[in-house]
């Protein structure tokens, strides 16, 4: 079995008899209709993804950064596609709203066959049970642990570790992403820069508690991350995303006892002879000065004349209501 990466948590699982590919995304050309863009800048296209023919699709959640309908239609719709079940469930109302005519929701109970001995296990995150989803794919006698955008929660990873006793690869992103503190006009750039090292950290933590409950073979530390097209791609750097490297340097200095598996773009990891394919590229906010420069002259749908433009003039704060939806949220 081998994992490649793509970017974000789009990523290959090949095995013998199985193919699975998670959240492909890819934003070539600079084009994208959410207005969310590849980061780092990548040299896939999507005329490239056909040819790697996966025989699953595996869809987390429907954020534009893991469910992209204009990656999902170079694909053919015959191919089944992988979602969680949910109370109410937009993901698999999404995917079918695209044509796709076999889309496969997990079972509460059971692991979704694949093809083969092979198999997946789905469930909607602890936290976000409304949004997102975590699964562990058993491809070839191998467990690989996909945590997507999930928060860690103690009690939903320590299931999923006694289920399955052995994780032999655990997939987590080194950065969870959004809008605070890059886009919050309250807050001066010296503060923005101190919250974004905060935000930073707290993922690597996020990754700490991850790797301490699971105890996984082999740690992939996906960079993750969306630029933001407009204006607000030369805010980047205050949105606390790390890099890989700097988690992986993080968990030493905190002794983690685990094998860092490093890949960038197409680079692949091969579980038989445990050797990397590609040259691994650690990708900086400083190295991508010059790709943001490019997006942020793209058109947001958050600049003037876009579909989420509020004038000045017309906002309001919204704070309060959304402490408020997310306290119902949890509950």
């Amino acid at each position: 079995m081998k994992i490649t990466y793509f970017v974000n948590t789009m990523f290959l699982i090949t095995g013998k008899h199985t193919k699975v590919l998670c959240d492909p995304w890819i934003t070539s050309g600079n084009k994208s209709t959410s207005g969310l863009y590849n980061y780092p800048k990548l040299n896939t296209t999507r005329d490239d993804l056909p040819s790697l023919k996966p025989d699953f699709i595996y869809i987390s959640h429907t954020h534009a950064d893991h469910f992209d309908p204009d990656t999902l239609c170079v694909f053919d719709k015959n191919i089944p596609i992988l979602v969680s079940w949910y109370k109410h469930n937009f993901t698999e109302k999404a995917v079918k709203k695209l044509g796709f005519k076999d889309v496969r929701v997990s079972d509460k109970n059971k692991p979704l066959k694949l093809n083969g001995e092979d198999t997946c296990w789905i469930e909607p995150s602890a936290i976000y049970s409304a949004v997102d989803s975590i699964a562990v794919f058993r491809i070839d006698g191998l467990n690989v642990f996909n945590a997507n955008d999930c928060g860690y929660d103690y009690n939903q990873c320590n299931t999923l570790k006694e289920r399955f006793s052995e994780i032999d690869a655990a997939c987590i992103p080194s950065g969870m992403q959004g809008p605070y503190p890059a886009f919050y006009d309250n807050l001066s750039l010296e503060q923005k820069k101190q919250e974004a090292e905060k935000k930073k950290y707290n993922n690597f933590h996020t990754i700490l508690e991850y790797l301490k409950t699971l105890k996984p073979k082999y740690f992939f530390p996906f960079t993750g991350g969306a630029v933001y097209g407009g204006k607000k791609a030369l805010l980047m750097q205050y949105t606390g995303v790390g890099t890989a490297v700097e988690a992986v340097d993080f968990l030493q200095n905190k002794n983690v006892k685990v094998e860092s598996v490093l890949l960038s773009e197409k680079c692949s990891f091969d579980f038989d002879n445990k050797e990397v394919k590609g040259d691994f590229i650690d990708h900086s906010y400083e190295k991508s000065l010059e790709y943001f420069k490019e997006i942020s002259l793209v058109q947001s749908p958050f600049d003037e004349g876009g579909i989420f433009w509020i004038a000045e003039s017309e906002q309001i704060d919204l704070s309060i209501m959304l402490y408020n939806a997310r306290a119902k949220q949890i509950n």
